[in-house]
Parts: structure tokens; sequence; C-alpha cells
């Protein structure tokens, strides 16, 4: 029995100076204790199907023609007492940024217990006693501490967690998440889809879960449409829809997925083109622009949904139908996009010579001829920083060891990935390789000058060389700037060139990372989250650098426009002979990218080693749990579905676990992990591993002292 039906909606944002047509002509249906998939890129209209379906539209936007019924009841025929009795009630959502979807100024229980008073009738001391179970049910540790916290004393997960708890107070019937694991590890990500999992079976509900991520949908959803431009062009079961893909659109998507079993050296995938502006009405199909099957009749009328015995698609030229116009699939899950042509070389010159090898931490064997002299070094680097409480008289309340004796080397030419959750140290070690920390203790040698002493005069110079891409392009791009100037900004302090000089700069590096000459004077809200980190990529190589920081450069992006990204990432390396130190917490993006791997747990490297020795045989718990984690477009056999190998999160750097720091969340964990902390030891060759109970055998160990910790 159908539970929510969606019939012809079309949803419009009516502005200044044009009219949006966000959804153009969507239906589907959600039966009863169903999960469905609503899949597509960033402007695809996902998250204006959610807004619609709850009438939290923005201003200026409005639903314009359609039915939206839940349980035979026509939500745009009700008044808005009506709907706010049914927000929460009937319907939770779940919003894509927990932060912006929790109120900073109320604590969490006051937050979550508020649906219970407004739609239940509770009273204060009942509601917190249901938010505190509610905490609970969503697996948030110390739940009855959390009651008094407010959202930034939260991790990103505990947040997401609160959020559920919120959306899930009154019991609805329907839940709407909207890409509720976008920012999140893979490891807390698996939890949270787990615990979706567990919360839909135990109140009943059925489940929109609208995402960008096909491994997503693929492990949770039973049914999945595929949105692309306000429409839907395919829809099905899921197993039928991964195995017997029709629209070349869901095609190019999943083959833009990164894959652990895919081939390091080949280019991934990526859609060529951006999807169309929806303001404009296009007569047509409104992929053709981009689809490899084009043909006149496409741009000439659109094509209806039509059904095939449960599998429903909208393309005149649908894959392996009579009229494909291809006699073979133009692109398999394993299938490669066109070859970026790349252009002289623009960077330093450097001497001809052997390829860079990858550099071990530790020692080589003694039959291997010494490894090149490392670009940078970190040497036995710890970074503490000291936590305070207090908003008027702050005072000290611990230190937080946000980096434990880290030693690792990077080779020129070489790509280098750290992997690990969010609070592990990563973006720490990132910033005191940059020079924008300064380490409490250990060395920081670049092309063999230990410059963590450098002070800042000297420093200025070095930063020429060593360049760092930021997370969150637009939080480091000044909004008050245009973009030509935010490019030419370093070129200026710096002092290279004269003006014209610098500005013929600027439009060769928007060339080379894929942006129009145009761009310059443009400013960077009008840019999407792909072109912003196009422009921080642009002015990192203004000044010809020797190593580039990245730290998680595609971490919120599209599938499609992340495969665009990374290969973009290896065309500028070959282009300007770049050594990378990738940042990343997601192991198929490094598999792509990375030479060498390198795993940290709560401030420690717990696994290094290539590409190949880390995913064929990963040696620690942590790391392999990581592989495990990552979703795959691979739908799960029976009724069966992934669960997370990892349980609870990070530990606090504040009050770390003796020993080993991963043993309250291992399965391996013996009486020696809480006495002793493991140093990294060889498994053969340049793999080597922090492990007590190492999940592979070493094929010659040389494992490091103990180091002795308080119980």
């Amino acid at each position: 029995m159908s539970l929510l039906e969606v019939r012809d909606l079309h949803t419009e944002i009516r502005t200044r100076h044009r009219v949006v047509h966000a959804v153009d002509g969507i239906s589907f249906d959600v039966q009863e204790g169903e999960t469905v998939g609503l899949v597509g890129e960033s402007g695809s209209g996902k998250s204006m199907v959610a807004n619609s379906i709850m009438r939290l539209l923005p201003p200026g936007g409005a639903v314009t023609k359609g039915q939206i019924l839940l349980a035979n009841t026509d939500l745009l025929t009700l008044d808005e007492r009506a709907m706010r009795e049914l927000r929460g009630n009937q319907v939770g959502l779940i919003f894509q940024d927990p932060m912006s979807g929790l109120n900073p100024t109320m604590t969490i229980g006051r937050q979550v217990a508020e649906p219970l008073i407004f739609h239940k009738g509770f009273g204060r001391r009942a509601a917190l006693a249901r938010a505190r179970e509610l905490l609970d049910m969503v697996s948030i540790p110390r739940a009855s501490e959390r009651l008094d916290d407010y959202p930034h004393q939260l991790s990103g997960g505990l947040r997401q967690r609160v959020v559920i708890a919120m959306a899930l107070a009154c019991s609805p019937r329907l839940l709407i998440a909207d890409e509720p694991t976008t920012a999140l590890d893979v490891t807390i990500q698996a939890q949270i889809l787990e615990l979706l999992d567990d919360l839909k079976a135990q109140f009943n509900m059925a489940l929109l879960l609208i995402t960008h991520d096909l491994g997503v949908v693929a492990e949770r959803a039973n049914r999945v449409a595929v949105v692309y431009a306000g429409h839907v062009v395919e829809t099905a079961q899921t197993g039928e829809l991964f195995t017997r893909i029709r629209h070349p659109y869901t095609q190019a998507l999943f083959a833009s997925v990164p894959r652990l079993d895919q081939e390091r050296g080949r280019r991934l995938y990526s859609i060529p083109g951006a999807p169309p502006d929806l303001s404009v009405l296009y007569p047509g199909c409104r992929f053709a622009p981009r689809c490899s099957r084009a043909h006149q009749e496409c741009e000439g009328s659109a094509p209806a949904l039509q059904d095939d015995g449960g599998h429903a698609v909208a393309c005149f030229f649908s894959l392996g139908s009579d009229k494909d116009p291809l006699s073979a699939p133009p692109a398999t899950p394993a299938a490669q996009g066109p070859e970026r042509q790349v252009p002289p070389q623009k960077g330093r010159p450097v001497a001809e010579g052997p390829a860079p090898r990858a550099v071990p931490v530790t020692g080589s064997t003694p039959q291997e001829p010494p490894p090149p002299a490392p670009l940078l070094q970190l040497q036995d680097i710890s970074k503490v920083f000291t936590a305070t409480s207090g908003t008027f008289f702050r005072r000290e309340t611990g230190l937080v060891q946000a980096v434990a004796g880290v030693s690792l080397g990077v080779a020129k030419g070489e790509t280098l990935g750290l992997v690990g959750e969010s609070g592990c140290g990563k973006t720490t070690l990132g910033r005191i390789a940059a020079t924008l920390e300064t380490p409490s203790s250990g060395k920081v040698l670049f092309n063999d000058k230990e410059i963590s002493t450098f002070k800042e005069r000297k420093l200025r110079k070095i930063r020429r060389d060593i360049q760092l891409v930021f997370q969150d392009p637009f939080s480091s791009l000044d909004p008050r700037m245009r973009v030509g100037a935010i490019i030419r900004e370093p070129l200026v302090w710096q002092h290279e060139g004269d003006r014209a000089s610098q500005r013929e700069r600027v439009l060769e590096l928007l060339d080379q990372v894929g942006l129009p000459k145009k761009s310059v004077d443009r400013y960077p809200h009008e840019f999407s989250g792909g072109q912003r980190q196009r422009v921080a990529l642009a002015r990192a190589l203004a000044l010809y650098p020797r190593l580039v920081i990245a730290d998680e450069p595609v971490s919120a992006l599209d599938v499609s426009i992340r495969s665009q990204v990374l290969n973009l990432m290896k065309d500028l390396q070959s282009e300007y002979e770049l050594t990378y130190l990738v940042i990343s917490h997601d192991l198929s993006v490094v598999r792509y990218i990375a030479d060498r791997v390198a795993v940290m747990y709560l401030g420690r490297v717990v696994e290094v080693g290539s590409g190949d020795e880390i995913y064929s045989r990963p040696g620690h718990p942590y790391t392999a749990a990581l592989l495990t984690c990552i979703p795959q477009p691979n739908p799960p056999q029976g009724d069966q579905h992934a669960t997370a190998p990892v349980r609870g999160e990070l530990p606090s750097a504040l009050k770390p676990p003796s020993g080993c720091p991963f043993r309250l969340r291992c399965p391996e964990a013996k009486d020696i992990c809480a006495e002793k902390v493991p140093a990294l030891g060889s498994l053969g060759g340049t793999h080597e591993v922090a492990c007590h109970f190492p999940l592979v055998k070493a094929e010659t160990v040389s494992r490091g002292a103990q180091v002795t910790t308080d119980a």
C-alpha cells in the first residue's frame, strides 16, 4: 500500500531576474515500510522534492502543479496550521547539514523535547525524560549528560544522531533523510545508515533516502529513482536497476564512482559538461548535451517515462533497446572518460632520470639501493594544544595530544595519502607540514632544510614552494573578492611580475583548471562546489609550488564532479611536477590518487605502505575496517544489509585510552593492548603496521621497542 504518492510535481523558485524550474514533473511513490532512494547530482532537484513535501520552500518558491498524497491526503490542500501539525508528527525530516538544522542557542535536551511538547502535549519533565530515551535509542553515549550540551560541543556524527532523534520523537510514518551522511567519515556513515535501518524496522516507517552516493543506495534502498534536471529519468527495484541500467545518465553516474577494485593507473570516468540551467525550458531531453547516444530526435522533444515491467526509463535510445545506436555499451562500471590532453610542462625544470620511488618511513631491506631523499620529511612530530573552558574567564582544563610522534617522508613527484577519521590529527599534521602550525616537538624538513624553526621572514620564501588547498573552498575564498583577484593575490604578495604578467598568469591558470576566462570577474558564491575547488587549485598553483597539501579536496562533491577534480589533480601533477600530500577519510579516493598511504588514528600512524600493500593485505584492524565501511554500488544479496564494522566514535584526545589507541573499538584487542603502545614494525618492503596482533604475517618483522603507558 502506498503511503506517499507524488504525482506530476512542479516546483518553481521565482527571483528578481528569472524563474528556476527546480522540479519539473516528478512522479514516484513510497510504500509503507519501504526505503526509496532518490539519486542525482547537486542541483538535480532532489532536495527541492523533500522541501515541497514538507512545504518548506525558500522565499519565492511555490508548487505550481501536481499532487503530494500522504495516506490519501493531499498535502498541497492543507492550510499552514494543519501542515504544522503534520510536520514532525506524521513526516520527519533529517536535514543535510545537522549544524544548520539545530538551534545553536538551545540545549540538545530542549531541542529533542520540543516536538513532544508541541505535538504530544508532554510536560517539560516528561519530555526531557523521553528525550533521554531517544538519545539512548540513537546510540549517543552518556545520553543523560548530553541533554545540557549545545550543538557545537558535539562531533558531526553525534549531531547527526541528535537530528535523527528529533525527527523520530513523535514516531512519524514517513522519514525523509536528505543527504544524511554526506560530510561524515566512512565509519560514522556506516553506523548512521545501519541505525536508520534498525529504527525504520522498529518504528515501522517508510524512508525516502536522498543522496548522490550510489553505494549508499545500493546497500540500503528497496527501490531507486534517478533524478536529472528536475525529471525522473529512471526508476526500478534496486537489484534490477544496478544489474540492468537503461538510462545513459544512470550509467554515467555509476561509472564515475571510484572503486577499490579499479586499476589504479586508469582515469576515472567523468560526465562531460555540466547540468543545465533550470531557469531555461529546454524542448528536448535535458541530458542530450552530455549524452553519447544523443540524436536529433533528442533535441526536438523530451522523452516520457516509459514503464517496462516495473523498470521505467525516459530515453529514446535506452541501453540495450532496439533503438540503441551503439552496438556495445559506451560505458561500463570500469569505463573511462576521454583523456585530457596535457600541455607542455610549465613547471620548474627537472633533471632527467628515473621516476621517483616510494619512500619507506623506516629502514629498507639490505639488498635495495638507498631510497631517494624525501622532498618533505616529518620527524617524530608531536603537537599538543591546551584545552580551555569558560566564556569570560578562560581556564585550562587539560592538554590535547593532536599528533603523537609521527614520522613520514614524501618523495619528489610522489603522492602520499593521509587517511583517518575526523579528529585523528590529519589536518593538524597537514598544517604543520604547511608551516601554518609549529610542532610541540620534532622536526619538519623540506628539501633537506629544517623549516620548523624558521622565523616568519624565511617562511615567506618557503611558502612559495608549499601550498595548502583547504577542505572547504568556500570558507577559504574571500567572498568580497573576485576570482581574478583571489588567484592573483599570491603573485602580488610575493612581488611576482607586473600587473599585465600577473593577469596573463591568472588567465593561464583558469584555462588549466578548466574554467572560462570570464570567471575572473565573478565572485565565489556564483560558482558550484566543484568550480570553487578548481579556483582553490588555481590559487595554489600560482607560484609554481613543489608541494601541494590537499585537505579533503573532494569530500563534499558529487561523484561526477569528484572524478573531474581527481582527474584534474593527476593532470596538474604531471604538468607541474607536483608532490602531493592528500588528506582524506575516503580510501576509495586515496586508492586512485596516492602512491603510498599512511593511516592515522588518534594522533598516531598505525599503518603505512604502498597502495597495493594497503589495499590487498591491510595489516591493522582499523585499516581493514575503513576498507569495509566504504559503500560500493553492489546491492547485497537477499535481505542482508551491510553492517558497521567499527562501533563507537573516536575517543577524546583529552583522555586517550592507555596502550593501543584503537583497543576500545578493536575486535582483536587483548590484555597487552591496554598496557603497551605498539610501535611500527615491518611487514616486508615498505609496508609497516603498529599492532600487537597484525592481520597479516610479516615477511620480515623488525618490530620496534614497545612503549609502556599507565593502565
